[in-house]
């Protein structure tokens, strides 16, 4: 395990914000460059994610109390998404002093960044591998590559990174990647193979509907809720809530694709499902960031201010006190959001097109 200190580096930032009767937005605002985008969010409102500095390249921000501050080193080239705990710990990766880049926890009080360490592999580009979640009880989970070649979830906790390997009716060759933990210990994330798996008490079990090709789950709170997404036999891509061994499938039925990125506690999920873009071109879809809770999903476009130049693309991330953060396209440029709701459990309405 390696320590070491990292400076705090502030960059100039573009920082704004409207309020209407229904939500305030915010603007994150880019390390000079000409976008950003918001990956993670804790309860205190800190907020992780990537953004382009001046020089064009990217770099990890920490956003709290209304300042984005740049934590080069630390480099988030290969962990999206990236985690953020509430005692300000960030789950990503940094190219360590022999050139590789490894899984990496960076501490925002003291400044210390710390390398858990890998399964031993090492790809062509030089990653080892990287970190994608920490809960509070600063257990760490991401991916690393082994000797063989392969990349393979792990487990961190108490100075032992553990293999947690591949489902165990896949018959190929290992693939696996962890995205989320919660305070339980359990883990979701994906394989190679394109299903989605929760890892609790130490069994590694895929969760998708009866009738999915493929899936991913992306995020589980403390009550074992999941969500993520799934492609049906008919390859449409629909969110889904995993809660006890219930699915619910979250998406407009003439969407080709919906996924669901973050739960909190609350049970309130955000994601993104695309939507006819253009009245004229019934085919033409993009993405738009929404809110789904008791059973209705919201468009958040649909709460802005008349007038509002946003346009929220993705929702990644929600906090208990329901702040929403993701990216969206304002004056041409992509740039990380943060969304409150006035009321958010009496907001959300359904969307009609």
């Amino acid at each position: 395990m390696k320590t070491w200190t990292l400076p705090l580096l502030f960059a100039l930032v573009c920082i704004g914000s409207s309020v209407s009767a229904r939500v305030e937005i915010t603007d994150l605002g880019t390390l000079g460059g000409q976008w950003s985008d918001a990956y993670a969010i804790n309860d205190l409102g800190q907020v992780v994610g990537l953004s382009q500095t001046a020089g064009g390249s990217s770099h990890t921000f920490l956003y709290d109390n209304g300042n984005m501050i740049d934590l080069y080193p630390l480099n988030g080239q290969d962990s999206e998404p990236m985690g953020i705990n509430n005692f300000g710990q960030v789950a990503s990766g940094v190219i360590a002093n022999d050139g590789i880049y490894y899984p990496a926890v960076y501490d925002t009080h003291t400044g210390n960044i710390m390398i858990p360490g890998s399964l031993g592999g090492v790809n062509p580009g030089g990653i080892a591998g990287a970190a994608m979640a920490i809960n509070s009880s600063g257990q760490v989970v991401g991916y690393s590559y082994v000797p063989s070649g392969e990349w393979h979830a792990f487990f961190y906790d108490k100075g032992v990174m553990q293999d947690i390997g591949c489902l165990p009716n896949e018959t190929g060759v290992c693939y696996s990647y962890a995205i989320d933990i919660n305070n339980r210990g359990q883990v979701v994330g994906g394989t190679g193979s394109d299903h989605a798996f929760l890892y609790s008490n130490g069994a590694m079990t895929q969760i998708e509907p009866a009738d999915s090709s493929a899936g991913r789950a992306y995020s589980i709170n403390n009550q074992g809720q999941v969500v993520g997404y799934y492609y049906n036999q008919s390859n449409v891509g629909r969110a889904f809530l995993y809660s006890q061994g219930v699915f619910t499938r979250i998406g407009p039925v003439d969407s080709p694709y919906t996924v669901a990125f973050d739960i909190n506690e609350r049970g309130q999920v955000v994601g993104s499902t695309w939507v006819v873009d253009n009245n004229s071109c019934r085919e033409c879809f993009a993405p738009r960031a929404f809110l789904y809770e008791n059973g209705v999903l919201t468009n958040l476009n649909t709460l802005l201010p008349s007038g509002s130049e946003w346009k929220l693309v993705y929702a990644f991330g929600i906090n208990d006190q329901g702040k929403i953060i993701g990216q969206g396209l304002i004056h041409g440029e992509y740039h990380a959001f943060l969304l409150q709701l006035v009321s958010p459990s009496a907001q959300p309405v359904r969307h009609r097109r």
